[in-house]
């Protein structure tokens, strides 16, 4: 790592001593803010090197301001960052966001995708002044202290996802989240790769009709990518599919689990809740054109 003393650095990839600072810099934003800032940790600490996705401001070598770039195989870029309560009102976010943008459109990004709280004051102003347009919310749900859930006789199996039926699982996702191939295969490809996620088919006896992934991370699991086929739905397999993943997460360890939902999915909250998953935080989420 370079030894910045002071002024803007940008990563390809962060050293350990990088995420150590970022994760020390979240935690002061956090408790001065009494927020939950969603950094995406996992993708911090396995960049690929290959794009400059990260950019930090230290002053005398302290890191005081950071924003990261969060892609998704598609022609969007997530964003969120934070600068230290002793050192806003300075510029500096706005330091940080010029030089993104500037990353994003050498990209030929087309839209930037802001992560703000609904309580962050400094960021709710901040996406407002750029122009940027609420798209929509999300829930952060957590079981903190998860334990076995009763799934009784099911005709639902789960099959971790490896190379020979990556091609169904993708096929599967893109039709459950009416997604371009392309962009799921490109998902079902990361988890193939990476040892912390793991991807898993859901079978109605030998039918595949849905998908579900999780990710390991130091502090909890996350789930994501929950998806079932829309002629499969209302017949109670999203419920056996996800208890079925909660208790494969449970026999292995006891941290919480966790996932996101859009506050407007009545029928995905209500899955939730019923197998114990409880509100955290809320995210919004604003749109800013890169390409008119």
């Amino acid at each position: 790592m370079i030894n910045e003393q002071s002024g803007l650095a940008q990563r390809q990839r962060l050293s350990a001593a990088d995420v150590a600072a970022i994760h020390a810099l979240a935690d002061a934003c956090n408790r001065h803010d009494g927020l939950d800032l969603k950094l995406n940790w996992d993708m911090l600490e396995e960049r690929p090197g290959t794009d400059t996705d990260d950019f930090l401001f230290h002053q005398d070598g302290a890191l005081i301001g950071y924003l990261g770039l969060y892609g998704f195989g598609r022609p969007i870029l997530e964003l969120n960052g934070m600068v230290h309560p002793d050192h806003r009102r300075e510029g500096i976010f706005s330091q940080l966001y010029a030089a993104a943008r500037v990353e994003a459109i050498a990209r030929s990004i087309e839209s930037l995708l802001f992560i703000c709280e609904p309580s962050s004051s400094g960021g709710q102003a901040f996406v407002r002044n750029l122009g940027a347009q609420y798209v929509f919310s999300e829930h952060k749900m957590v079981i903190p202290h998860p334990q076995r859930l009763v799934t009784g006789t099911s005709p639902i199996q789960l099959e971790q996802v490896e190379a020979p039926t990556a091609q169904v699982a993708a096929s599967i996702h893109a039709r459950a989240f009416d997604h371009p191939m392309q962009r799921s295969q490109h998902w079902i490809e990361q988890y193939i790769q990476q040892p912390s996620r793991r991807a898993y088919l859901a079978r109605l006896d030998t039918e595949p009709i849905g998908v579900i992934a999780v990710q390991s991370m130091p502090e909890e699991r996350f789930i994501y990518g929950f998806g079932v086929l829309a002629e499969q739905r209302g017949r109670g397999y999203g419920r056996q599919i996800l208890a079925t993943t909660i208790n494969i997460l449970v026999d292995q360890c006891d941290l919480p689990i966790m996932l996101e939902v859009e506050t407007d999915n009545q029928r995905a909250l209500g899955l939730y809740e019923s197998c114990g998953f409880q509100q955290a935080a809320t995210y919004e989420y604003w749109r800013l054109a890169l390409v008119h």
